[in-house]
């Protein structure tokens, strides 16, 4: 049980120690527990998006957006269980995803 517990509060202090940064030219992020490790992504290489979203995370308010880049170093750059997705859209100066989108689309 002690396990669990500890494997479940890492996993949360991993999520919890990212850091997004979005800037009309650049993204920054800074990630990490233990060491701190800091990459940016220049806003122009951004080429596509993808918004996930399963039932729990819908239900916690959260979601990962997921960008497609012509950066060699980072070609697919996720923002991981991140809340008011909409708003991270807007600062990514992409439209966001009404709610019945996905509904729309299916029938």
């Amino acid at each position: 049980m002690f396990v669990v517990i500890l494997v479940v509060a890492y996993k949360i202090a991993k999520v919890k120690s990212v850091r997004y940064e979005i800037s009309a030219d650049r993204i920054e992020w800074v990630r990490g527990i233990f060491s701190r490790q800091i990459d940016n992504l220049d806003m122009f290489r951004v080429v596509d998006v993808k918004l996930h979203r399963s039932l729990p995370d819908c239900i916690l308010g959260i979601g990962t957006l997921t960008l497609m880049t012509k950066d060699s170093s980072d070609p697919i750059f996720e923002f991981e269980k991140i809340s008011r997705l909409a708003k991270s859209m807007i600062l990514l100066k992409l439209p966001p995803f009404p709610p019945t989108a996905n509904r729309a689309s299916s029938t």
